[in-house]
């Protein structure tokens, strides 16, 4: 089995757990996950641990900037600045993904 780039719903997923993990178990009020996850579009193939930078570099700023509760602002912000780990290494990993595609290898999501 291949693990592929997280689509819409297993982004979601992934931000549900790391902004609880880092909120006593909450979402932090005005957060729209469903948004943040359209943010993350398809074809820029933010890994899970590319999410959680981006959550971990949110709070960081809400915490820097005066102590706050972390905002979708400062979410969709760092997102925007933030080139995902595939687009840093498109050529690498397009040949990889290539190679496992000719092998036959069965995605392990749906």
């Amino acid at each position: 089995f291949q693990v592929q780039f997280p689509n819409h719903k297993e982004r979601k997923a992934i931000l549900d757990i790391q902004l609880r993990r880092r909120n006593n178990d909450k979402i932090p009020d005005g957060i729209n996950i469903d948004e943040l996850a359209a943010a993350l579009q398809d074809g820029a193939n933010y890994s899970g641990a590319d999410l959680e930078s981006i959550v971990k570099e949110a709070m960081k700023k809400a915490f820097s900037d005066g102590m706050r509760t972390v905002k979708q602002s400062d979410i969709l912000d760092v997102i925007k600045n933030t080139k995902s780990s595939y687009l840093s290494q498109k050529d690498k990993l397009d040949n990889m993904l290539e190679k496992l595609k000719s092998l036959g290898v069965k995605p392990a999501s749906k």
